[in-house]
């Protein structure tokens, strides 16, 4: 690794602390964090290399250490053996800011190289030149990203596993120092993972690496749990990164803000007047609609958010909608609730992608399996999609237009260029006789037309109404909750045991408005700081590498997190765990010691509590003294 003034600073200053630390056995220090934990992922080699330059100073301000970019061979090797200069300089431009380099060698390769898995004499000799080329610059070499998404573009578990095999070997006969990471799952998949490991990828990565993203920052603790229990079976050492995570903090969808309340007054009522109920079981490992806020639904009367008790006997007088997932899963077991409320006259909202498609089983703890399901539960509900691959030659792989349906014309003007093109439609084949199929937003090409959006507005077995789009909705969260999620993350997933974190995503990179992925960024597209920004460097300073390992205790819902800076500093923190944008508790707070300092969650100074706190999803952090206690507030 490349040792710039900050590394240096960092480790001099966990040197000076060690000496004031009473002597102990090497056996009793604390497990400290590395000197530079904290990564962001940037796309500085494709969409955001004219924006890298303004972007590294806000990093380095940050207290960010790594950046994550993609390496692809198409145009750095233009020509066997020939790796473009240009190139070859966006690739290595961070070092120049003091930032070290994590690079992802990937798919995109020329027509002679690809696939890498099927050309791997070919594979070897690039990846043997990389080393070669780079050799002191990039230590850290990733093995291809989510691999078990099951892109077109992957490899399978067995190719990955003679992906790493060729990349170790090769790259360590040049440079034994280089650190071959295993391909950045998305979620936490054993499954893949152990047939990778059984095909022969076990002495061929140095570091594990995962993409947990959830819903809630406290799921990482059951999502990672079982990954280390399997490397301990298996006895595998490596250290684990998670090399992306991260939360989209845009505006909300167009769907909800004009396609939904437009669908609410076609079945007859006032939105206004509308409170809508909104399903989740975080701690048990289904987030749901757990981060959905008022804020999210404009014209709306309001939002509650329901367990599953709850959703049991959920009343249709006051709450006459319901959304009960934000994009494509369903917690199967609501499936009876789901569908009596439906059937009683409520009104279900599926607002994203093909409805019910995942299954989601949950173990209890916190964490969750993924199971696709396909159309299940369709018939049930009366409703029914086709997409490109179950009619082939028939539906669009992409539609070549998407407007607003007859009949919606003065209600919304749907913004075409600014939503993804999905291939998935609705359609009536799953009605029952008194039933309505009622499109809303309607997509195709030359030879077939579907509904991307509808209204199912029953009159037989059921009496309610269904609201559904196959359109990525994939709702974000405030820009306050991405602040409050990112300084959670990372607080979390150093207690797990997790050496290094990479925030998805450091800057705004893409300008579709409606498009989750173009809003991860905790800058904006002007480079104009989010609160997550602010959360982020008030982190690195509270809690910067060399830190001992965050030891966190659980009281009930509430989390009480300390650790022990480099300076020999104890440092707390405190917040709400697994926290709905309403979630807050008064709590009698004592400090054992002086506090030197105490900030919020975006390093604005705060008065110390003299004997209340109230603990909610923001963190909030006090330096100085040797114990914090918190206590329920007695009646």
């Amino acid at each position: 690794m490349k040792k710039t003034a900050s590394n240096w600073s960092a480790l001099l200053a966990l040197a000076v602390s060690a000496a004031t630390l009473p002597v102990m056995a090497a056996e009793e220090l604390p497990k400290r964090l590395p000197a530079d934990p904290y990564g962001v992922c940037c796309h500085t080699t494709r969409e955001e290399q004219w924006d890298a330059p303004a972007l590294y100073p806000l990093m380095k301000k940050a207290g960010v250490n790594f950046v994550r970019f993609d390496v692809d061979q198409l145009y750095l090797e233009t020509k066997p053996g020939f790796f473009q200069p240009e190139y070859k300089k966006l690739m290595l431009s961070p070092l120049d800011q003091g930032l070290d380099l994590l690079a992802i060698i990937g798919p995109v390769a020329p027509a002679w190289a690809s696939k890498h898995w099927e050309k791997l004499d070919a594979y070897a000799k690039f990846v043997r030149q990389c080393a070669e080329e780079f050799r002191g610059k990039i230590k850290y070499w990733e093995v291809y990203n989510e691999a078990n998404n099951g892109a077109e573009w992957n490899p399978n578990a067995k190719q990955l596993a003679a992906l790493l095999k060729v990349t170790y070997t090769e790259m360590k006969k040049v440079d034994p120092e280089v650190k071959i990471l295993y391909n950045g799952l998305a979620g936490v998949p054993l499954d893949f993972f152990e047939e990778s490991l059984d095909a022969g990828a076990e002495k061929y990565f140095d570091i594990m690496n995962i993409h947990p993203y959830c819903s809630q920052p406290e799921s990482l603790k059951p999502m990672i749990a079982p990954l280390q229990e399997f490397m301990k079976e298996r006895n595998l050492n490596q250290p684990i990164w998670i090399t992306e995570t991260g939360w989209t903090a845009g505006k909300t969808p167009f769907f909800y803000r004009e396609v939904l309340p437009a669908a609410v007054k076609r079945l007859g009522m006032n939105p206004a007047e509308c409170t809508i109920a909104l399903f989740g079981e975080p701690k048990a490992g289904y987030d749901g609609c757990a981060n959905f806020t008022a804020e999210n639904f404009p014209g709306f009367q309001g939002v509650r958010h329901i367990n599953s008790e709850e959703l049991e006997n959920l009343s249709i007088d006051e709450y006459p909608l319901l959304i009960a997932s934000d994009h494509e899963r369903v917690l199967g077991t609501s499936i009876p609730a789901l569908l009596k409320y439906v059937k009683m006259g409520g009104t279900l909202i599926l607002p994203s992608g093909l409805p019910f498609y995942f299954d989601i089983k949950v173990d209890g703890k916190g964490g969750h399996q993924l199971i696709q399901v396909n159309d299940k539960y369709l018939k049930d509900f009366h409703v029914a999609w086709e997409s490109w691959w179950t009619k082939k030659g028939v539906v669009p792989y992409q539609e070549t237009y998407q407007r607003t349906a007859s009949g919606f014309e003065k209600d919304f003007n749907w913004p075409a260029k600014d939503h993804n093109k999905v291939g998935r439609f609705l359609t009536a084949a799953n009605l029952a006789q008194g039933d309505e199929f009622i499109p809303m937003v309607v997509g195709g090409d030359d030879k077939y037309q579907g509904a991307l959006a509808a209204i199912y507005r029953f009159n037989s077995d059921l009496k309610g109404n269904i609201i559904a789009s196959t359109s990525t909705n994939i709702f974000g969260v405030t820009r306050k909750v991405q602040a409050m999620m990112l300084a959670r993350t990372y607080i979390n997933a150093f207690a797990c045991g997790v050496e290094r974190v990479f925030w998805y995503l450091f800057h705004d990179n893409l300008a579709q408005e409606n498009y989750f992925e173009s809003h991860f960024g905790m800058v904006d597209r002007q480079y104009k700081a989010k609160p997550a920004y602010d959360a982020y460097k008030t982190l690195t300073r509270m809690l910067p590498g060399g830190s001992t390992v965050p030891d966190i205790e659980e009281i009930g819902d509430l989390r009480l997190a300390n650790w022990t800076r480099p300076d020999g500093k104890k440092v707390w923190a405190v917040w709400y765990g697994f926290s709905t944008a309403d979630s807050a508790k008064k709590m009698n707070i004592v400090f054992d010691g002086e506090v030197t300092e105490a900030v919020d969650l975006l390093g604005n100074k705060i008065a110390v509590p003299e004997k209340e706190i109230t603990v909610t999803g923001a963190v909030q952090y006090f330096a100085g003294p040797e114990k914090v206690t918190l206590e329920e507030i007695s009646e």
